[in-house]
Order: structure tokens, then C-alpha cells, then sequence
């Protein structure tokens, strides 16, 4: 999720506004996400160090793998550090089919 707002940058200078927005698209994701992959639980990063804006990385986790376009995804860092691939993990077709699938539950 990505703030609007051009100047934000700290998590904690949202305004009530935004959180209730925050708060809504976060709560509207992570349900499409359960509809389209059923995660076990769910990871959420807020960082900032790479892009200086505010924005959140919301991660779903999984305890066994799951079948996706014919392809097998292993959570192989659950419990550990939140980032179980590498970007080059994956080609954009599979990046793109993962963002439909979760546009199409989008409410």
C-alpha cells in the first residue's frame, strides 16, 4: 500500500483520515488475498529505507506450499525473515497473473 499524500513519509504522521483509509484498503486486501491464496498469517513491513515514503508491504505466509499457474511456491523462510524469494524468483508473467487474482477479489 502506497500513501497519496507526496510528503508522507513516517507511519506514525498519518492523519485519522488517512488511517481510516490505511485501514480499509489494508482490511479490503488482505481478504482478497485469503480468497485467492489462503495464507496461513500474514507479515506487514513498514520501512522506508530503499523509498522515503510512506507506504506498507503486506506479506501472506504460508506453513505448506501452494500451486499457482502450475507452478509450486514453498514459504521456505516462515518464522524467519519476512522476504521467502528473490525477486528473480519469479518472471512477470507469474508477477502479473498474481495481481489479477487478487485485482479479481478486490471488494
Amino acid at each position: 500500500m502506497w500513501a497519496k499524500r507526496e510528503d508522507a513519509v513516517d507511519f506514525f504522521d498519518m492523519t485519522k483520515k488517512e488511517m481510516e483509509e490505511y485501514f480499509a484498503v489494508g482490511k479490503s486486501t488482505i481478504d482478497a488475498i485469503k480468497e485467492a491464496f489462503n495464507p496461513d498469517l500474514f507479515n506487514y513491513a513498514t520501512l522506508g529505507n530503499v523509498t522515503s515514503h510512506l507506504h506498507t508491504h503486506i506479506i501472506p505466509r504460508y506453513k505448506s506450499g501452494r500451486l499457482f499457474c502450475g507452478r509450486s511456491f514453498e514459504d521456505r523462510n516462515l518464522g524467519k525473515n519476512y522476504t521467502p524469494y528473490d525477486k528473480k524468483d519469479f518472471d512477470e508473467k507469474i508477477l502479473i497473473n498474481i495481481k489479477l487474482e487478487i485485482k479479481d477479489r478486490l471488494k
